[in-house]
């Protein structure tokens, strides 16, 4: 399988998990929950968080780490070869 057509499945598969998961997760709280909110926005390699809660903070922290060496390490990849 080429390498391109490999990237655009995992990037579709990963949108859909990201859709299903908010649908799943907004139907099965209640309307008195206390709500959370939060993203960040990859730009180049660089993170932008910003969240309500500081645990969801650190974790959006920490997801945007992992994708910003996962976008480097994609990068590098077609480099070494």
């Amino acid at each position: 399988m080429n390498y391109d057509v490999l990237v655009i499945i995992v990037s579709l598969f990963i949108i859909l998990l990201g859709f299903f998961l908010l649908v799943v997760f907004s139907l099965s709280r209640s309307s008195k929950a206390d709500i959370k909110a939060g993203g960040f926005i990859l730009i180049g390699p660089i993170p932008i968080v910003f969240s309500n809660d500081k645990r969801l903070g650190y974790i959006l922290i920490i997801t945007g780490i992992v994708l910003t060496i996962l976008a480097i390490l994609l990068f590098l990849i077609p480099l070494l070869r």
